[in-house]
């Protein structure tokens, strides 16, 4: 599978209304830092500033290859008497962040689409006026430490697949026990999500039933009964937990021949070029790799 370049207009109308009735967008943290021009919403900057307020004598310059943002953390963790200290700081730096005129716009035109959003950030920009949306649990197992329920939308919704709604992958400002960010935070997610697919008697990957099985008033649902369109997020060897969830998906379409659903990954020519082992990885498990002309494309002109 080769990456396709397109113009927006493309990506509108040969990708989001040709499939919007199956469609699921999944977004990450590029939506913030889009015209972020003081860069205060970079996870990589906020993560390195706190490293060097905590490590004083070990400051950790921009080029860090070799390491990933979960190690960063769970090594600052180790140095610091209160566990909660770095948390307290992450959440105080994203508590105020606001929507801005693409997020109104993207947003409003994914809910006329009345298609689900997953993103995988902390932060509740897309809560913010005017966005105005009530919360809705479908099952209070686990919800008060990680949102697995808990959606966002303007009316109730009894399934995830009922249309729109904002989900959290990682965890969210609100549940503060939810924010994942070391490696065994993570892992525990994984173990959470293994579960729900390989144990018990209505385990997905026991049967072809994707819509009746133990996960499926959680947000996992949209991830293996929806095309995914992502955009805005990284992808990077620290996203452990979605890169593991897109490698299932695959695994499950794979085992019971199921071709209904796509994936598109967005993103621009100059960031995929240096890039070779994502774009290996993304199209083994079944995405699309779409490159655009610039971000401008990613954040304004599909949206129009």
């Amino acid at each position: 599978m080769k990456s396709r370049i397109y113009d927006a207009e493309s990506v509108k109308k040969e990708i989001i209304e040709k499939n919007n009735s199956k469609i699921a967008f999944v977004i990450g943290n590029g939506i913030n830092r889009y015209k972020d021009f003081s860069n205060s919403r970079s996870w990589e900057k906020l993560i390195q500033s706190l490293w060097n307020e905590i490590n004083k004598d070990n400051i950790l310059n921009e080029d860090h290859n070799g390491i990933t943002l979960t190690e960063l953390y769970n090594l600052m963790a180790m140095n610091v008497e209160n566990g909660d200290f770095i948390l307290k700081k992450i959440r105080s730096k994203i508590r105020y962040w606001k929507p801005g005129d693409h997020h109104v716009r993207i947003i409003n035109r994914i809910q006329e689409l009345n298609s689900p959003v997953l993103t995988t950030n902390f932060d509740k920009t897309f809560l913010k006026k005017p966005f105005v949306y009530k919360k809705t649990i479908l099952n209070y197992k686990n919800s008060y430490h990680y949102p697995w329920f808990v959606c966002y939308s303007e009316n109730s919704v009894k399934s995830p697949l009922d249309g729109f709604g904002i989900w959290y992958i990682n965890g969210m400002l609100e549940y503060k026990k939810s924010i994942k960010l070391s490696l065994e935070q993570y892992a525990k997610n994984i173990e959470y999500a293994n579960n729900l697919l390989n144990k018990g008697e209505k385990r997905l990957f026991r049967s072809n039933d994707s819509i009746n099985w133990t996960g499926s008033d959680t947000w996992l649902q949209l991830i293996f009964n929806k095309s995914l369109f992502i955009f805005g997020l990284g992808l990077d060897e620290n996203e452990i937990f979605l890169r593991w969830l897109l490698i299932q998906r695959k695994k499950f379409y794979n085992k019971y021949n199921i071709n209904d659903y796509e994936g598109w990954y967005i993103t621009t020519k100059c960031d995929m070029c240096k890039n070779s082992g994502k774009k290996l990885f993304l199209e083994s498990v079944g995405i699309e790799v779409i490159e655009v002309n610039d971000y401008k494309d990613i954040y304004e002109k599909i949206w129009e």
